[in-house]
């Protein structure tokens, strides 16, 4: 079930990851393959709700108040992105970096990013484990963005970045893995330190998809 939410049901709007709540003894549950054929114009919710009633399973809308970050720069210069490392350090071993091992606070992307995708990651990873109560974040920060891939004016990603200037917009070297306990805290200190980027918190009600098994009728 996991994977299905995390890969297939997730793509951002009404359904971001950061919108699904998966119980724990729901994670492991897999489905038979099978194809799933939707008619054009079937709406999200109805191919996913479709998909789990198939399965045995069915999600339901519950309307909660969680947590909703606003980001906001100091107005501070930001310092080259090949300046800004995230907060842990790769491991090394025989010492070689050991890039790709995943631990709260280190790189994940092995690329570098800009503050459009640290902001867009930060509350997906804080729902990471798919419980539904991870902060989403609003960007106020002012700071310049890289505007939207535009397929028709460019046709490879390669070609939007030349034509853009991608550089400009990188901020870090890597995005960090903000996952785990402690990892709201550390991600707080790391934008407020390396960006001057605060976050204001306020609970909001937002709506949060719960799966669960299918209710006999």
């Amino acid at each position: 079930m996991y994977n299905f939410v995390r890969l297939k049901a997730s793509f951002g709007g009404e359904f971001d990851k950061v919108s699904w709540r998966v119980p724990k003894e729901l994670h492991e549950v897999e489905f038979e393959r099978f194809d799933v054929a939707v008619k054009q114009g079937t709406s999200n919710r109805e191919w996913i709700q479709a998909t789990l009633n198939h399965c045995g399973y069915e999600f339901t809308d519950v309307v909660e108040k969680q947590p909703v970050w606003t980001a906001r720069h100091d107005g501070r210069k930001l310092q080259p992105y090949k300046q800004v490392q995230p907060p842990v350090p790769y491991l090394v071993r025989n010492g070689k970096q050991q890039r790709g091992v995943v631990r709260t606070g280190i790189g994940y992307q092995l690329i570098p990013v800009t503050m459009k995708t640290l902001l867009r990651e930060l509350p997906r990873l804080q729902n990471e484990d798919l419980n539904g109560s991870g902060p989403i974040v609003i960007d106020k920060t002012g700071l310049p963005t890289q505007p939207t891939w535009d397929k028709s004016k460019h046709k490879t990603y390669v070609e939007y970045k030349q034509a853009i200037n991608y550089e400009k917009y990188l901020v870090a070297t890597d995005s960090p893995w903000f996952v785990g306990k402690g990892s709201r805290e550390m991600a707080r200190k790391w934008y407020a330190k390396e960006f001057g980027v605060t976050f204001e918190e306020e609970l909001r009600p937002r709506t949060i998809h719960v799966i669960r098994r299918k209710k006999a009728n």
